[in-house]
């Protein structure tokens, strides 16, 4: 029976169950080879299938010590929660255990914790681990989870969203998504780089790949599938967005990186758009002086150039404004009409108003997206009221 449920552990993909203490200790002492204090005064999480079996829990509470932890933190999942249930039995560490109920130990999920001497034994190891049993099943426990790994920093360096979300949400759904998307030997990573930001190993196209397919719902959307045994569908539409990209540019830019095109994706896949006239159109706009945001270019030509906001076309200086207000007023006072045009030839109480330099705003008169220039033959005042109006006219 052991023999049979170890195969299934491992069929199921439970990392505890077959990595083996001397790999541990090989990882570890890599570590420690780079900086001997690299886990001291440290919090340890370890999100696992179960801390009775887990090597991983096993070397850290063994070498407590040695490496100076602040604090280990294990937890397991409910036998019920498993894919294989068969042959369970409470261990003597739990069934003699003062807390032990009947129930629980096939319902929660239980949490070991190691901080102290708890057995006066002059040192802190593997005998002062303390246990108690989770709200939920460990797989339903992630908002505890969660707290605790606020206070996680293994190596020195902060552990990003992602990284904690591994391990919050681990199991095999996560351990074949970075075998895919953290994987640095993967041949698609070239391509990738083109249009998401990594590095690999930082999890960042991972956190992409999620982004994009969860629509923004990150942490329902890996609590959802956290036991699925594929990751078709994400593996599926992450390359989806990224060859739809690759096939309306003919050039790639530096500013496509990072750009959120599973959104743009969504919003603009199902249009007739011909990758020829949005390559010439980009390549216009990559070029032109004028254009501040070049990064907006690619959102710009996608929804058919409307929305010049995304540009963030460079505006007339304010030598230019002041010097066409001038103008614009000494004309408007000697002919009796305002010095806004589009007041001038109404017919409500603003038709002779001589608007402050501040109460207007510059215009292009041929406007930039139609071929005008940001030049001052190009340029009128309008009251703020009318430029709003006027938009892209």
């Amino acid at each position: 029976m052991a023999n049979t449920n170890l195969a299934n552990a491992k069929t199921a993909k439970n990392d505890e169950f077959y990595t083996q203490y001397p790999d541990i200790q090989k990882e570890i002492n890599a570590y420690l080879d780079y900086n001997p204090d690299v886990f001291r005064g440290k919090t340890v999480l370890l999100p696992c299938d179960d801390p009775e079996w887990s090597n991983f829990t096993k070397f850290f509470a063994q070498n407590f010590e040695l490496l100076g932890l602040k604090k280990l933190i294990s937890t397991s999942f409910a036998p019920e929660s498993k894919k294989f249930k068969e042959g369970y039995m409470p261990s003597l560490f739990e069934t003699e255990s003062p807390i032990f109920d009947i129930d629980k130990t096939r319902t929660h999920g239980k949490i070991f914790v190691l901080d102290h001497d708890a057995n006066n034994s002059g040192r802190i190891d593997i005998e002062d681990l303390q246990w108690q049993y989770l709200e939920g099943e460990g797989d339903h426990a992630e908002e505890e989870i969660k707290e605790w790994f606020k206070t996680i920093n293994i190596a020195g360096i902060p552990l990003n969203h992602q990284e904690e979300l591994n391990a919050i949400f681990s199991g095999t759904f996560v351990t074949l998504c970075k075998a895919e998307f953290s994987n640095s030997g993967n041949a698609n990573i070239q391509k990738w780089e083109s249009y998401v930001k990594g590095p690999a190993n930082r999890q960042q196209f991972l956190a992409t790949a999620l982004e994009w397919v969860s629509k923004g719902n990150v942490e329902n959307y890996m609590s959802t599938h956290r036991r699925d045994e594929n990751i078709n569908e994400i593996k599926t539409y992450f390359n989806t967005v990224i060859e739809w990209v690759d096939s309306k540019f003919d050039d790639v830019y530096d500013e496509m990186q990072g750009l959120n095109w599973g959104e743009l994706y969504e919003r603009f896949h199902h249009l007739p758009l011909n990758h020829s006239e949005l390559s010439a159109k980009v390549h216009e706009l990559m070029h032109d002086d004028f254009v501040t945001n070049r990064r907006g270019v690619f959102e710009y030509v996608l929804g058919g150039c409307q929305d010049t906001k995304l540009l963030n076309v460079r505006l007339f200086d304010k030598p230019t404004m002041r010097k066409v207000y001038q103008s614009q007023t000494n004309k408007a006072k000697a002919e009796l009409v305002s010095n806004c045009p589009y007041c001038a030839i109404g017919h409500d109480a603003n038709r002779q108003r001589i608007w402050k330099l501040e109460e207007m705003d510059a215009d292009h008169v041929t406007a930039w997206s139609k071929g005008g220039s940001t030049a001052i033959e190009n340029c009128q005042m309008l009251c703020k009221t009318h430029n709003r109006a006027k938009g892209n006219r």
